[in-house]
């Protein structure tokens, strides 16, 4: 009885194996890396208005405006809850100051809506100003909003 083996008997028995630990490494692989879904378009806003909440008196004079911005994001496609929404408003007065101010607000069911924020913006120069809003979800496209411009008085 002869107990060593060939060497074709190795090569053989190692060209078996190759594919199959192969396979063993790329299958866990695979699963991790796997291409992250497309975003979905669900969220817009639902509350969406500044005003100028300090404006001009004749009797106290020209105090700095102070700016209101009043913001909700809806979910307007689905049955599952979207969870936490970031909401940031911006603002960009007539001097070039920009300003910018955030929260996170939860939608907890599907078709809801984010409860109303309210942020205000002081020491706003007069003239025109431009508010911008922008809402971002996980696994949602983020929106982002200019509203038309306004003047402070």
């Amino acid at each position: 009885m002869n107990d060593s083996i060939s060497r074709r008997t190795v090569i053989r028995g190692a060209a078996w194996s190759v594919p199959v630990i192969a396979a063993a490494i790329a299958t866990p692989l695979a699963a991790a890396s796997e291409a992250p879904q497309s975003l979905r378009k669900r969220l817009t806003f639902n509350t969406k208005r500044a005003y100028d909440t300090n404006p001009w008196d004749p009797y106290l004079g020209a105090t700095k405006p102070r700016i209101g911005v009043v913001v909700a994001a809806m979910d307007i496609t689905g049955s599952d809850a979207v969870g936490a929404v970031i909401l940031v408003v911006t603002i960009r007065d007539s001097a070039g100051k920009q300003q910018a101010q955030s929260t996170t607000k939860l939608i907890e069911r599907g078709w809801g809506a984010t409860p109303d924020w309210t942020v205000t913006f002081d020491n706003v120069a007069r003239g025109s100003y431009a508010v911008t809003l922008t809402a971002t979800a996980n696994g949602c496209e983020p929106i982002t909003l200019q509203l038309d411009e306004r003047t402070a008085s």
